[in-house]
């Protein structure tokens, strides 16, 4: 079962009278904080912070072996002072994440969420938002250990 179809299923079977707000956090290095926003008309506080309201659409990526998803966010409406935020993110070269959680009202931790921020990989900017594309960590292509041992971090080996 894909986790789109997971998402599926549980909206059919939610309750009506709950509502599910699905949230997207923008992270990077030359950010004095990270851009939080909710697709809601009203904004949205949690024990990650306050999310501002702005519409978006995306599609989750598709998880599985040999598969690097890929996630495609259309925000529309996105305030002058965001853009040029983001203008300036993307002439850096800090890697920009994308945090994706979903919570349900009343509750101030996620209900669900994107197990790994995704690294955005392009933005494009349009006369009426930003479209982001951003993928999956390629997580099989690390180190193992993780920390690459040489004499700086272990200073009695001998290579």
């Amino acid at each position: 079962m894909e986790l789109n179809d997971a998402i599926k299923q549980a909206y059919e079977f939610a309750p009506a009278d709950e509502i599910y707000y699905d949230t997207l956090q923008l992270d990077n290095d030359c950010f004095t904080e990270p851009i939080k926003v909710v697709d809601s008309y009203e904004e949205l506080v949690t024990n990650q912070g306050t999310f501002l309201p702005v519409r978006f659409s995306f599609k989750l990526p598709e998880v599985g072996s040999g598969i690097r998803g890929q996630m495609t966010i259309t925000v529309m409406g996105v305030p002058l002072s965001a853009r040029n935020i983001i203008r300036v993110a993307a002439s850096q070269t800090y890697v920009t994440t994308v945090t994706y959680r979903q919570y349900l009202k009343g509750d101030m931790d996620p209900s669900a969420y994107f197990p790994v921020p995704l690294s955005v990989q392009k933005i494009v900017e349009n006369y009426d938002g930003i479209e982001f594309t951003a993928v999956v960590p390629d997580l099989t292509a690390l180190y193992f250990p993780r920390r690459l041992m040489d004499t700086t971090n272990l200073p009695g080996a001998r290579f």
